[in-house]
């Protein structure tokens, strides 16, 4: 695979990402906790079919037996997806209580910094790439983030919803900031799973993509299953889990069915296309999927009686994300 193609896969990449956040709106009063449950349920699920399939094109070795070679690295990668999905829980929590922007802009930022320092200096850093220019790529690509959330907030203005909002804002206090904190460097989990169990030519040791997403993705429901009914039975709202079920409402069910392969499909994506790039490079490509949700709210029409300065800086946005993303893969292509 060469590098061009690599990149153009992130890119895909940040599109699936940022997609399986929309399946969100359209919950509506089913709990999200819940949901994001129903979202790890699924995972592991469509991850282990695709092994079950292409194992013998992809993991020449065998999944078990490249297990069985490094247990080590196998009981961090599923440590690693257990924090991850509690983080992702806890981050979608937050985003309800303080609104998207203040709560993305806040832990996109510490995930970003974190996530960049943990996999340049854990998984190295590929010929032609320094450490200060990803570091530098990496910031434009969080501001790209915050400057279109600012369009979205602007939008909410000009169509005259920023006045309820407003009122219904909550006071953010040095707790939720320190706990957005703290969930953003839960999040850097997946990075750091990457970082020290991926196959790559910078780490051969390790495990090929299918494996440590097999991995990763039991993990990951282990944790949301913890969390969900921790955080549900603390919020005598237990009985709401198997809604979908009992009444029948298979919307839920297919809008998570959905999320997962968008979500996990784009995270072994990332897994192929990391090695190539370096997961120096990916992971901070990766963090820009909030981009896209700007995205598909253009497709839908979320914009439309917007000014043309919401226009302007939705753009601007989009451009500093181009520009991160040029930064970022210069003189490795």
């Amino acid at each position: 695979m060469t590098t061009t193609a690599a990149i153009l896969g992130m890119i895909l990449v940040t599109l699936m990402w940022g997609s399986w956040f929309q399946t969100v709106k359209h919950i509506g009063s089913y709990p999200i906790i819940g949901y994001t449950f129903w979202l790890y349920f699924f995972s592991p699920v469509t991850i282990w079919i695709c092994i079950f399939f292409l194992q013998k094109s992809m993991v020449p070795l065998g999944v078990w037996t490249e297990i069985s070679m490094y247990p080590g690295k196998a009981a961090a990668v599923l440590a690693c997806g257990m924090v991850f999905a509690v983080g992702m829980q806890l981050q979608m929590v937050f985003v309800q209580k303080l609104g998207l922007i203040l709560s993305t802009s806040i832990s996109a930022t510490s995930n970003v910094l974190a996530s960049t320092f943990i996999t340049s200096f854990v998984a190295g850093l590929p010929k032609g790439a320094s450490f200060p220019k990803i570091l530098a790529a990496s910031v434009m690509l969080i501001l790209a983030t915050i400057v279109c959330q600012a369009a979205g907030s602007m939008r909410n203005k000009d169509v005259g919803e920023e006045k309820s909002r407003e009122s219904e804002k909550p006071k953010v206090r040095a707790l939720d900031v320190l706990a957005l904190v703290g969930i953003a460097l839960m999040l850097t989990s997946f990075p750091l799973s990457m970082s020290v169990a991926l196959k790559s030519d910078l780490r051969p040791e390790g495990f090929s993509s299918l494996t440590l997403m097999g991995i990763l993705s039991i993990g990951a429901f282990l944790g949301a299953l913890v969390f969900t009914v921790s955080f549900l039975k603390k919020t005598q709202a237990m009985d709401r889990l198997f809604e979908p079920w009992k009444k029948g409402h298979r919307k839920i069910l297919l809008l998570a069915f959905i999320s997962s392969i968008c979500h996990f499909g784009g995270n072994v994506l990332q897994s192929i296309f990391a090695p190539v790039i370096s997961v120096a490079i990916a992971s901070p490509m990766g963090m820009a999927y909030n981009v896209w949700s700007y995205f598909w709210g253009l497709i839908y029409g979320e914009f439309k009686g917007s000014h043309k300065k919401t226009y302007g800086v939705l753009a601007l946005g989009v451009m500093i994300f181009v520009g991160g993303v040029l930064l970022l893969t210069s003189n490795i292509v």
